[in-house]
């Protein structure tokens, strides 16, 4: 499950969970992992998430790669920067996918689905 804090919009979709942000924002959004009765299923030392944006699903060299390995309250935090951003064209529909990779040696896909960058919103 996924609670938004700022600036990221996400929307489930037939192809997914749909991602879109303003390119140059900074954004943050909180992971949190649940068992099939909706029990929430804290992170602890030792587990990886992986957020990654690719061209195209089937594709490995990655956009964007953030890894975090320090889970306040059990969770953990995203953060995507305004330069993680910048290099990708208006618009146009990449991939994303959140991934766990627990101590225990559990492998899990929380989310995929396309990731959509925003026209930049002046600021001056």
């Amino acid at each position: 499950m996924i609670r938004i804090k700022t600036g990221i919009k996400f929307t489930e979709t037939t192809k997914g969970l749909r991602a879109e942000m303003h390119r140059g924002d900074t954004v943050a959004f909180t992971v949190r992992m649940q068992d099939d009765e909706g029990v929430s299923i804290p992170f602890v030392p030792g587990d990886k998430i992986y957020f990654l944006v690719t061209e195209d699903p089937k594709l490995t060299t990655t956009l964007i790669h953030k890894e975090i390995d320090t889970f306040p309250d059990g969770k953990a935090q995203v953060n995507i920067l305004s330069s993680d951003t910048k290099p990708l064209q208006f618009n146009r529909e990449y991939h994303q996918t959140i991934r766990a990779v627990l101590s225990s040696g559990l492998v899990r896909t929380l989310a995929y689905g396309p990731f959509v960058v925003l026209e930049e919103v002046p600021y001056e």
